[in-house]
């Protein structure tokens, strides 16, 4: 259990770091004033969306096709 803790926590620190950088290099790639920002922080609040649906339908392959197209 406290493995799996662990893991779970390096997973999530690790997610959380990417989305940061990939918020700041849009921004940045946009001329980083604060609409860039939250242009980029929109985007990956998209792909975290994605992500977590994807996750959810991960045995159902019908809506699985459905959540690739959108994703």
């Amino acid at each position: 259990a406290l493995a799996v803790r662990a893991v779970v926590g390096l997973v999530l620190g690790l997610t959380l770091v990417s989305v940061t950088c990939s918020t700041v290099s849009i921004a940045h790639l946009l001329r980083g004033s604060w609409v860039a920002y939250l242009a980029g922080a929109v985007f990956d609040l998209a792909w975290l969306a994605v992500l977590g649906m994807s996750y959810l339908v991960r045995y159902r392959p019908g809506r699985r096709v459905t959540v690739d197209r959108v994703g």
